[in-house]
């Protein structure tokens, strides 16, 4: 989720779906650069370490996603590839190297799919039934309050299996409301900046 908060321009939209097994992450705002890609390939690359208004900055955030799958496929701007276990042995086997490589050093390009009002889409086949209960608590544990600190999305929208929730975010200066299907809060919110660590 972090991921694609922090691609998202102000008013963005996201969409979290676990469904058959599928993990589908999908996001208006920045796409898939050239670099991007390359950070996946080798960690520490990300380009969003010239950021300072990222979280994620070292490319370890797509990496983590290993530990629940080793098929992996990203839609962006034009890019359609697809990071597998299948794939990468079969295309060092070819190479004549089997030696074990990591799997994001091998994408295989893909046919494109049907975007929607999403730039980037990514899907995730959960390896087995264990992660995928860890993935389904995980997401379920998205709600409200999640929404009230990601201040540049505008539409969350979380679907497990047959169960979809939509998450709508709208703020005027401090005040924050944000609609749970058909059903709204009202926050004030307050803000203060400084360092941490920094003593007033």
């Amino acid at each position: 989720l972090q991921n694609a908060v922090d691609q998202v321009k102000i008013g963005g939209k996201i969409y979290l779906g676990l469904i058959d097994g599928i993990l589908t992450v999908a996001n208006t705002g920045i796409p898939f650069s050239f670099d991007g890609v390359k950070s996946l390939m080798k960690s520490n690359l990300s380009p969003k370490r010239e950021n300072q208004n990222t979280i994620g900055q070292k490319g370890l955030g797509f990496r983590s996603l290993l530990n629940w799958s080793n098929d992996i496929s990203i839609f962006s701007n034009g890019l359609s590839i697809r990071f597998s276990e299948q794939y990468r042995k079969k295309f060092f086997e070819e190479a004549g190297i089997n030696e074990k490589t990591a799997l994001l050093v091998a994408p295989e390009v893909i046919e494109s799919i049907n975007m929607e009002d999403f730039d980037t889409i990514i899907k995730i086949k959960i390896s087995d039934t264990s992660k995928t209960s860890e993935v389904k608590r995980q997401i379920s544990e998205i709600d409200k309050f999640t929404l009230l600190f990601l201040d540049k999305i505008t539409n969350l929208t979380v679907c497990i299996e047959n169960e979809t929730t939509m998450f709508k975010r709208e703020s005027d200066q401090n005040v924050v409301v944000i609609s749970e299907d058909d059903k709204d809060f009202c926050f004030d919110t307050f803000r203060k900046t400084g360092k941490i660590g920094e003593k007033n």
